[in-house]
């Protein structure tokens, strides 16, 4: 008996070690599972500031963040586990980071404001909603400053987001100024989106040539006709946003600040029908919609676009309405005016992040906050009852540091190119794959 009792006791130890390294790889395993078992949001919030929201007075002096803030500012690095292209692997092993609130808070969108809003917005259960990917690098008049293989780098990436459909907001300049290169650059990235399978977005991207040379109202109206126009006769997109938040196009027309039908809504409605067929005379099976700003603008001038809205709702050719939301009071004014509106068109969040502002979009403590934010990106979406959302800086899906900036200290490219990830391109991923529809 003594001497199985010896035996008994080193197969004791034995069972013991082998318990205690089965709890450690159990221990190890449950800490790398993928953060998406239930879709609900787990923040951790920090040293979150009173928010303050994002300001532009009125429906003349707002801008909209395309031209200012474009691709900005410098920062610093990536997690060194964020390199994977492979989209199901790296879904399926990708934890979030706790959430941080960064320094800048000027948006109003803090953690403590994300975990609110996720239990004010998520849904008893689930559905389904579009997602669209914007490609920066070929929007507005940023494929004259980057290479062909750096811009063919981006769209990959944008491919494997999981997107159902690709935005690019076509400047007009190549056209304009008879730029042959950038024209072929254009039409090469938007035939491997249609290539692709991927539904194509065009937004009005104007021409930056009229920054410097400005035309009076009438004459601006005109020739935006014939640039939509001409761009939905190339390209025949499946969705155009042809107007581009009224506010944007103020730096690009000589008397903006001093027309009154500038800001006559009538003037504004009919325009926009005038966009609408135009687009349709030569491209009949494109959806077209139209897009607002968000910030003080929208609310200050809430009257100006509730009847904007509504009017252009009544048009048989439009197929959407688009709200732009960069920050908190953005996200709850469009709530509230749409409320008003009371559309029965289909509803875009049109251009979105946590923040618009160049000088600190880009900074890297902005990283964890960003990730988190898709998430309750998406329970705003059902709230709003949209059929698509389309997050705005694409660029922040590969990495958070600039390459270069030019003399406005706009950023031009970013200087790992775009093989890594970063985690807010993982939570887009994750919500675009399990929770995409077809974009309406």
């Amino acid at each position: 008996m003594k001497r199985r009792r010896g035996a008994s006791r080193s197969s004791l130890l034995a069972a013991t070690i082998f318990v205690l390294v089965v709890l450690v790889i159990a221990a190890f395993v449950v800490t790398r599972a993928p953060k998406h078992q239930s879709a609900t949001l787990t923040t951790q919030a920090s040293s979150a500031t009173s928010p303050s929201s994002v300001t532009s007075s009125s429906l003349i002096s707002s801008t909209v963040t395309q031209s200012s803030s474009g691709r900005s500012s410098s920062s610093t690095s990536v997690s060194s586990s964020q390199t994977s292209s492979s989209s199901q692997t790296s879904v399926s092993q990708y934890l979030a980071p706790a959430c941080v609130t960064p320094s800048n808070v000027a948006s109003g969108i803090t953690c403590s404001w994300l975990s609110q809003e996720a239990a004010a917005w998520k849904p008893s259960q689930n559905s389904t909603i579009g997602w669209t990917a914007y490609d920066t690098g070929a929007s507005y008049d940023y494929e004259e400053s980057e290479s062909v293989s750096y811009m063919n780098s981006e769209l990959s990436m944008l491919l494997s987001s999981g997107a159902s459909c690709i935005r690019v907001d076509i400047g007009y300049d190549p056209w304009l100024l008879g730029n042959k290169t950038a024209q072929t650059e254009i039409t090469n990235i938007v035939n491997q989106i249609k290539s692709s399978g991927k539904c194509l977005v065009i937004g009005d991207g104007s021409a930056e040539y009229y920054r410097s040379h400005p035309l009076n109202w009438s004459a601006y109206q005109v020739a935006w006709v014939q640039r939509v126009k001409a761009i939905a006769a190339l390209y025949q997109p499946n969705f155009y946003a042809v107007v581009n938040e009224p506010g944007w196009y103020v730096p690009m027309i000589s008397d903006s600040r001093t027309n009154p039908q500038f800001t006559n809504v009538t003037v504004w409605s009919d325009l926009t029908l005038n966009l609408t067929n135009a687009v349709l005379s030569v491209s009949p099976n494109t959806k077209v919609g139209v897009e607002i700003q968000g910030g003080s603008a929208l609310t200050t001038n809430s009257a100006f676009y509730i009847q904007y809205l509504k009017t252009v709702s009544s048009y048989p050719g439009i197929d959407f309405i688009g709200y732009d939301v960069y920050g908190s009071s953005d996200m709850t004014g469009a709530l509230s005016v749409e409320n008003q509106v009371q559309t029965d068109k289909n509803i875009w969040i049109a251009q979105t992040w946590t923040n618009a502002m160049s000088s600190s979009v880009f900074d890297s403590d902005r990283e964890s906050l960003d990730a988190h934010w898709v998430e309750v990106l998406y329970y705003y979406g059902l709230e709003m009852h949209a059929s698509n959302l389309e997050p705005f800086y694409t660029d922040l899906f590969a990495t958070y540091t600039c390459g270069a900036t030019n003399s406005a200290g706009v950023c031009q490219g970013q200087a790992s190119g775009y093989s890594l990830r970063t985690p807010v391109f993982y939570e887009f991923q994750y919500l675009a794959t399990t929770y995409g529809g077809t974009v309406r």
